[in-house]
């Protein structure tokens, strides 16, 4: 199989088909680690190996990296459930090997992450449906609007903490800094939410007392 087969004319520049002093054909294996894919070559001494890769609906290839002699090229920020194929290809005085046999792998969903997948599809579902609009103050100036999910548990502490005579609040949000509230800006002890203590009221001012849990898509605040 000559490498026109797998890339189209002009690809490398002028095409080689193996033969003559060409080097061999590299061999090629991949291993997946979360989202980044890690490609070991081994090719003929003195070339170098080029790495390219498409998923299995492309048409066209992605070019992955190159190295010096034999060793690992990674791929980062791969998609999950989507499956890849990778290919390497030799290279010494200007002439081209043939193709490295292909290899394919897939990014597998964990049970994991479906399952916060479920989660947060639920949390968008709910504050779509029954969000509270409120005003974050950042510091306790300013202030913008942003979309919140809150619990109202009444007078005491969350998740354990001593009972107390001031209401408790559980605020879902965002983690964003356009949309939310980003885990990287939030200032607890400082920051303020104004929203009403007892839906129908006016709004009062909450002070953010604790992160108590975040992901990449929510926070939950206790108020």
């Amino acid at each position: 199989m000559a490498n026109e087969t797998l890339f189209p004319d002009g690809f490398f520049g002028e095409v080689g088909d193996g033969a003559g002093d060409a080097p061999s054909a590299p061999s090629l294996s991949v291993t997946v680690s979360g989202t980044t894919a890690t490609a070991t070559i081994d090719g003929d001494a003195g070339a170098t190996n080029y790495l390219f890769y498409k998923t299995s609906g492309d048409s066209s290839w992605t070019a992955g990296g190159n190295r010096s002699g034999d060793g690992d090229i990674e791929v980062a920020s791969l998609s999950y459930g989507v499956i890849y194929i990778f290919v390497a290809i030799s290279v010494a005085s200007s002439l081209y090997s043939l193709p490295s046999p292909t290899v394919s792998i897939s990014i597998a969903i964990s049970a994991t992450k479906e399952i916060d997948g479920i989660l947060a599809e639920a949390i968008i579902a709910a504050m779509a449906a029954n969000g509270e609009t409120i005003s974050y103050l950042p510091g306790g100036a300013g202030g913008r609007a942003i979309v919140v999910s809150i619990n109202r548990l009444g007078v005491g502490g969350i998740g354990g903490m001593p009972q107390g005579n001031a209401e408790q609040f559980e605020v879902i949000v965002y983690n964003s800094n356009v949309t939310g509230i980003s885990s990287t800006d939030i200032d607890t002890g400082l920051d303020l939410l104004s929203f009403p203590s007892r839906i129908g009221e006016s709004n009062t001012i909450h002070r953010i007392k604790r992160l108590i849990a975040q992901n990449s898509a929510f926070l939950t605040l206790e108020a």
